[in-house]
């Protein structure tokens, strides 16, 4: 069949066709002023900047009929020579082809620079796309685990004496919000960048990321954080930070939970994340998600206790290149 599709960079007024099917392909509702904000991030990253484009179809109109998104470029997590693509169609345009040609036009972008590997995210509960990329020669390198928790069945009065062992071994959790946390931001940034090293799924050649970067994301962003600090002689070494939902229906996200090295095994990521989920739970959060590796039993053995119910996770699609 004859298809007059065309490929053209993402602009503003895509921003809704692209909140749409982010919300239709994905778990929970995306707003429209999230995917401003995560293109903006995307774009505008000095060490990793990403481009975002959409496909579209004629149909008289200036910018013409959009079929899907997609986008392509470099990741914090992985190593230089590796690249990231990422491609979305609306379900009522699945099965079209759109996809593939997303596709082509991502792997044309990053094969310009002679990568050794192109990584790509998937869901794990969308078998049908699961089972596209397979047949596209990307190859599932890791699943992640992912729960979700009703803070309406949740009691942080029964972990106290979780709370009181951390206590007693002099490590004090404080709760700040996102304008009261200026003060501890160059010690949660020392604990995200230590910590993260560890992260299974990010590549042994990934650089870390600046203290501009990170702190980009947690300025500038719309979305209120709460974070739950673990402090001990006024140093911080640990810190979970929960981000609220921003539309009805989302649920809150622990975005990320570190431990220093030195520090684990005294209960503290369980603490930071009880004290976290509380505050939220105050500020009237009904529902909170999180995801981990399933590498590190610890943490999945901790959301386990805390009452998160285990759901299919994002997965991590590879497809190796011969460089020459």
């Amino acid at each position: 069949m004859d298809r007059n599709w065309t490929i053209r960079p993402a602009m503003e007024q895509d921003f809704p066709d692209i909140a749409a099917t982010e919300s239709a392909v994905g778990p929970e509702p995306v707003a429209e002023s999230q995917i401003r904000e995560w293109e903006n991030f995307s774009r505008t990253d000095k060490e990793c900047p990403t481009e975002w484009f959409v496909a579209v179809e004629p149909d008289g109109s200036a910018h013409g009929s959009f079929l899907g998104w997609g986008s392509w470029g470099k990741a914090h997590w992985l190593g230089p020579d590796e690249r990231e693509i990422h491609v979305a169609v609306p379900p009522g345009k699945r099965g079209m082809g759109v996809g593939t040609f997303l596709l082509e036009h991502a792997e044309a972008m990053v094969k310009r620079d002679r990568p050794t590997a192109i990584f790509a995210w998937g869901r794990g509960y969308d078998r049908d796309s699961l089972k596209w990329a397979l047949k596209r020669g990307y190859v599932v390198e890791r699943e992640r685990t992912e729960g979700v928790l009703d803070l309406a069945g949740f009691d942080a009065g029964k972990f106290q004496s979780d709370l009181d062992r951390v206590r007693l071994a002099g490590i004090e959790i404080r709760a700040a919000w996102d304008n009261q946390v200026d003060p501890y931001l160059p010690g949660l940034y020392r604990a995200a960048v230590e910590t993260f090293r560890d992260v299974p799924y990010r590549s042994a050649g990934a650089s870390d990321v600046s203290y501009e970067t990170w702190l980009k994301e947690i300025k500038e962003s719309s979305c209120r954080k709460i974070f739950a600090i673990a402090l001990h002689g006024g140093e911080v070494v640990g810190y979970s930070d929960l981000w609220m939902p921003q539309v009805e229906g989302q649920s809150a996200g622990i975005s990320y939970t570190g431990v220093l090295k030195e520090y684990r095994g005294k209960g503290i990521a369980l603490a930071v994340k009880v004290v976290a989920m509380a505050e939220g739970a105050r500020a009237g959060a009904k529902r909170i998600r999180t995801n981990n590796d399933p590498d590190n039993p610890a943490i999945l053995h901790l959301n386990q206790r805390m009452g998160f119910r285990p759901v299919p996770g994002p997965v991590i699609f590879k497809k190796g290149l011969l460089q020459g």
